[in-house]
Parts: structure tokens; sequence; C-alpha cells
């Protein structure tokens, strides 16, 4: 699904954002400071919307791919036994692990990988915040947020079985300008059971949240 004009120039206007800072920063968000580091993806309504949308019961293994900040991650780590955090950008990395050190979180482990570490270890939980527009990236920034031909989506919705649970849930963010219809087909042609449980409405853009099984 090609982009419309508008929502390509606001996130040309987002990345200017990321990749403008020279040091790293504070963020309030959801009355936490948290730290972002320039060339760090910063968080927003989707990710608002995941961290309050998803159920914890105190005792799951999590995994977080494309964690960037680690702010999911920061959030829910109080509520979970552990937490795996991984990212593909070193500076995310750094970041995750600053925002660790500033909150004095104990129960997250911090990879460089794509998605997935090597290890098969299986989760309880999958949490993931995916680049959904179908855009082409020409550097690891902009990999956070654009995504040729839905790639990566893709391979998550292929390779994710290898790393959860047999009871265990994905929760995944989408918006509207990415088409929910395309996501809703993926995850059933990769034969996953997909299940809308929030959306957050503004600006005529429309973000939810679904989870997977």
């Amino acid at each position: 699904m090609k982009l419309e004009k508008d929502i390509f120039e606001l996130q040309k206007e987002r990345l200017k954002k990321i990749t403008a800072p020279s040091k790293p920063y504070l963020y309030n968000f959801l009355n936490k400071e948290i730290i972002v580091y320039p060339n760090v993806f910063y968080p927003g309504t989707d990710t608002e919307l995941i961290i309050k949308t998803i159920k914890l019961n105190g005792n799951e293994s999590v995994l977080e791919p494309c964690s960037g900040t680690g702010v999911i991650s920061l959030f829910i780590s109080d509520k979970v036994k552990k937490i795996t955090a991984t990212d593909i950008n070193p500076s995310a990395i750094e970041n995750i692990k600053a925002n660790i050190e500033k909150f004095n979180l104990k129960n997250i482990e911090v990879i460089k990988t794509d998605l997935f570490p090597e290890t098969k270890e299986k989760f309880d939980l999958i949490i993931i915040n995916l680049p959904y527009s179908d855009n082409k990236a020409r550097d690891i920034v902009e990999k956070s947020m654009w995504d040729k031909d839905h790639k990566t989506t893709i391979k998550f919705l292929k390779k994710a079985r290898e790393y959860i649970k047999e009871n265990g849930k994905i929760y995944l963010s989408w918006a509207n300008f990415a088409d929910f219809n395309f996501i809703e087909k993926a995850a059933k042609e990769n034969n996953w059971n997909i299940k809308q449980i929030s959306e957050s409405n503004g600006n005529n853009y429309i973000f939810r949240v679904y989870e997977l099984k």
C-alpha cells in the first residue's frame, strides 16, 4: 500500500527529529522521563496504546523485538518475570542500556540482532511495534519507520512461532495508513489467529493493537 503524500511528509519530518539531536536527551512519556539517543525512534501513540493495552500476570517471559529506546520493556519490567529486548540499530542498543541503568532495572537482557535472538528460547509473550509503512528505507534509522513490501513484518510472522510457547501470545500495533486488511490477511496466511483488542483515533489516523495466537 503506497503511502499517501501527507503521511509520507509527516514521517519525513519525524525522521528529521530523530536524526537531528547530537546527544541523548530526556523525553517525557506517560509521566516518565526516558532517555532518547540520536538516531533512535522516540515513542508515540502506537507505543502508548500497546503499553496501556497488554494484560500481564507477573510471571511471563517476554521478547520485545524492535525495542528502540526500550520504553515498552521499561514500563512492563515490574509486571513480568524477565524480558529480552532486541534491536538491529547499535544506537538503540545503547539507548536501551541507558534506560535500564537510569531506572535500575534488573530483569532485562539486551541483544543486538534483527528481530530474534540466536538462541531458540521460547517466550510467553512477544510484544512488537513494527515498522509498518511500506516505503524504501535508505539506512538503519529509516528502517525503524519504513519497511519496503512489509518484508520485516512478513519475516516476523513466519519465524515468530519458533520463539513462542504453545499457549503464548503476540501483541503488535498497526495503523490504518499501513492497511489493516494487509496485517490481518498476512497473519492468517501464516496460521495465526488474529484479534483486534484496542484502538486509538486521532488526526484522521487510527492505531490498533492486535493479539495473535
